[in-house]
């Protein structure tokens, strides 16, 4: 079954992908700047995890945008650009997906203001 598609559902990896990331890295240093204390291993790996998620359900609806184009020719030429700019979404939710790994695993290791 084909889902509908629209023409910035190819665009949700690369929005989503750094708005996690955003999450994830200025909710970590945001924090432990107003109140050094706030840094424990629980918020870093909570923001980790809703980053992670963020950028995931993106790199989903971009990966769908590309499933749902397929490889077949398509009766609207655009979809061409369409299936690339949601491959180029995946990867950048997989780089990004690295970056709040080595940045959570990072606040785990350097506790506040340590």
């Amino acid at each position: 079954m084909m889902g509908r598609r629209t023409s910035w559902t190819p665009w949700a990896g690369w929005l989503a992908g750094p708005l996690g990331w955003i999450i994830q890295h200025q909710g970590g240093s945001n924090t432990v700047f107003w109140n050094c204390t706030l840094g424990q291993p629980s918020l870093v790996v909570t923001l980790g995890v809703v980053g992670a998620l963020v950028a995931l359900g993106g790199g989903w609806l971009s990966w769908r945008a590309v499933r749902d184009v397929g490889s077949g020719e398509t009766v609207e030429p655009h979809w061409g650009s369409q299936r690339f700019i949601g491959m180029v979404g995946v990867l950048v939710v997989l780089i990004v997906l690295v970056a709040i790994a080595g940045q959570t695993m990072a606040g785990l290791i350097l506790r506040g203001c340590g």
